[in-house]
């Protein structure tokens, strides 16, 4: 039976005010059809045959936990794979876990909680990390602590067992490592993997937390991803100062892309590393040659982010920028741009530079072919720090094609990080011209015309965004913007406005 057909407006109103206190979920009078949905399945689960009369039953008495399972997993159904964000687990493996373990070179101890942690993809992704590469020492002793309010997914993730949607992020000789088959269609991680990560119940709504047996040790790295958009602000501001205190000094709390924005807690300090943003505690700087900062990544419309790129530009680069070029032959790079972009796209820059630069001689007759390759070349040369190649192809790129949306958005963000906002206006301005369709270009133009104190221009400009938004698929990644989707936005959006 159809939830949303049987169930009043009032009601739903106070089923939400419910389980926004009892578990710290955000669902508006806009995401009530969303709830809705979660109370159809809850109710056939439950027994129930009426879904008002089960939501009657929700709010009539105290519940156990237990008892609200079926509600809570259906609200809170995620989807998530193994070695999601390659940039991520690059900047853990090559940053962020050695430079833990030079500050514990004494008590020779690494803890790690995944908050949030679904069917357990992410905390087994770590657990393989650690494993693959040899990071730890076997005479250290790791907590590698798992938690989420879904206790279905819990013991999903006890099991180990995945689909092949799952290793879309993982390479096969990994899958070949660490997984058996099951059958024709499923895989189980290895025991000697499953038996690292500790899974437990913890419901993030209900600060303070204990996760572990020693709840007194603090945590070097915290995984809270995709999590913080789904609570209210006023909750999401403890969860994060809850975090933040949970952190050892020079600890890492890791966000997603479209999250980092929402991250405001004194002593939490943002670090470009990897194309990605992560916030560390307390102390100290890492040094920007391990450190690349990220051009094009996601932007959060939240008050407290901050509209800065991370590229400054430079003038005449080739010169005098020495760019290491991937020892790839020719003859083995397939010289398609649209494969290149799809490179990009997954974080590939370093490969896609190579196929790239073999591009710029194959395609001289072709201009707007050139301003392609030119404007692809921008985006990986500043997602690997080489920044100053980054504004000479972008130039490149603007020569040889002004109209080209994604160059005048590109040179707009390079403008905001050398402080020229009237520049950065009529770049954001041009993009729009040629695609008003753009959204990170509107998203980012409304972000500027906020920060002005121009309130009615920056609302018009929001509106626009929830109208393009709104013709899109939830999931559908959004041209530029790292890899958010609508929904991301949508949520990150509303967010802002709570």
């Amino acid at each position: 039976m159809d939830a949303a057909q049987v169930v009043s407006p009032e009601t739903c109103h106070e089923l939400s005010a419910f389980v926004h206190k009892r578990f710290g979920m955000f669902f508006p009078p806009e995401r009530h059809n969303d709830l809705l949905r979660a109370v159809s399945r809850a109710c056939d689960e439950s027994g129930f045959s009426d879904p008002q009369a089960y939501v009657d039953w929700v709010l009539a008495a105290p519940h156990s936990d237990k008892e609200l399972e079926p509600l809570v997993t259906s609200l809170t159904i995620g989807e998530t794979y193994f070695f999601r964000d390659p940039g991520l687990f690059a900047a853990l493996r090559e940053v962020v876990v050695p430079q833990r373990i030079r500050q514990a070179r004494e008590t020779k101890t690494l803890r790690v909680w995944s908050a949030g942690c679904s069917t357990g993809e992410e905390p087994y992704s770590i657990a393989m990390l650690l494993d693959h590469y040899g990071l730890i020492n076997s005479d250290w002793s790791v907590d590698l602590l798992a938690t989420d309010v879904n206790v279905k997914s819990l013991r999903h993730a006890r099991k180990g067992i995945y689909s092949r949607w799952s290793f879309r992020g993982l390479s096969a000789p990994m899958q070949q490592r660490y997984f058996d088959a099951v059958d024709d269609h499923h895989w189980q991680l290895k025991e000697s993997i499953r038996q690292r990560v500790d899974f437990s119940y913890l419901n993030l709504a209900a600060p303070p937390f204990r996760i572990g047996d020693n709840a007194r040790c603090r945590c070097d790295i915290i995984l809270c991803r995709n999590v913080l958009m789904y609570f209210s602000r006023e909750l999401r501001e403890q969860i994060l100062a809850e975090l933040s205190r949970m952190l050892d000094d020079g600890g890492w709390l890791v966000v997603s892309p479209s999250e980092a924005g929402l991250v405001a807690v004194d002593g939490l300090h943002s670090v470009h590393i990897k194309g990605m943003v992560l916030h560390r505690k307390g102390v100290g700087e890492v040094p920007q040659s391990v450190c690349p900062p990220v051009l094009l990544k996601r932007v959060v419309a939240s008050k407290k982010t901050q509209m800065k790129a991370s590229v400054p530009p430079a003038k005449d680069a080739r010169a005098a920028v020495n760019v290491p070029r991937p020892a790839i032959p020719p003859e083995e790079l397939p010289l398609t741009v649209d494969h290149c972009m799809e490179l990009v796209e997954q974080g590939g820059y370093t490969q896609a530079m190579a196929q790239l630069e073999n591009l710029l001689s194959c395609c001289q007759s072709d201009r707007r072919e050139l301003a392609r390759v030119n404007l692809l070349l921008a985006k990986c040369y500043a997602n690997v720090g080489h920044t100053d190649q980054a504004q000479e192809n972008l130039e490149e790129a603007l020569r040889l094609d002004q109209m080209n949306p994604a160059a005048h958005y590109l040179n707009g963000v390079i403008a905001l990080e050398k402080q020229d906002v009237d520049r950065a206006r009529q770049s954001f301005e041009r993009a729009l011209y040629l695609d008003e369709g753009y959204i990170m270009a509107q998203l980012s133009m409304g972000m500027l015309q906020g920060q002005s104190g121009d309130m009615t221009q920056k609302n018009k400009s929001f509106a626009r965004i929830h109208v393009l938004l709104d013709r899109l698929a939830e999931d559908a990644v959004i041209p530029d913007s790292g890899g958010m989707t609508a929904a991301h936005l949508r949520l990150s959006l509303k967010t802002d406005h709570e």
